[in-house]
């Protein structure tokens, strides 16, 4: 049981295309994981920065 959900939310994370390379998809989840983070942070920044520019 706990085999085939891990099973189907590993071929959810990573696509079909790591699912028989499985050394690329750790690689996979942390460059979209820090992509994600970056463009997060890049939207907080430039909120504040034209937020002190407003001022």
């Amino acid at each position: 049981m706990a085999k085939n959900l891990r099973s189907r939310r590993d071929d959810v994370w990573k696509g079909s295309s790591t699912r028989h390379m499985p050394h690329l998809a750790n690689e996979e989840i942390r460059t979209q994981t820090f992509n994600r983070r970056r463009h997060e942070h890049d939207k907080v920044q430039k909120a504040l920065a034209e937020a002190v520019s407003f001022e």
